[in-house]
């Protein structure tokens, strides 16, 4: 799958968080979605547009190495960790809010690395509770070739 053909998947799906995703499709979507970002004014509004197809190919990318979409939000889990963290500390003692947003920031980074290996990571061959491999065709005897 080349760069124009994954941008027109990811549109296409724009909202399906159901069935798998491939490398390149996301990849590719996400360098367009990154590079459509540099340009002022037309970032915020590609960001506003691209918003629900980026989550929803993340979602059908952790389909594909068996993974529960949701996986892709694990991100956002630690910023809210984190926040949580700066929150009681602060309420301790403004030191207290700096070690607690330190360690925060810390689960942040663990939980984004631990993404960004899941969305690298190769594809599971063959059909998974999420659906058949993509580019697989099924025939009538439900064999995946």
């Amino acid at each position: 799958m080349g760069f124009v053909e994954a941008i027109k998947t990811c549109f296409s799906k724009y909202a399906t968080f159901s069935g798998r995703a491939r490398r390149p499709e996301y990849w590719w979507f996400f360098l367009f979605t990154f590079i459509l970002g540099l340009i002022p004014v037309v970032g915020v509004i590609s960001g506003l547009v691209c918003l629900i197809p980026s989550l929803a190919v993340s979602w059908r990318r952790m389909h594909d190495i068996g993974k529960p979409g949701y996986a892709s939000l694990l991100g956002l889990a630690g910023l809210a960790v984190a926040a949580v963290l700066f929150g009681i500390g602060n309420a301790i003692s403004p030191e207290a809010g700096q070690i607690g947003m330190g360690i925060g920031v810390i689960g942040v980074l663990i939980c984004g690395i631990v993404v960004i290996v899941w969305l690298a990571s190769p594809t599971k061959a063959g059909a998974n509770q999420y659906g058949p491999e993509p580019g697989k065709e099924v025939d009538v005897d439900g064999v995946f070739e």
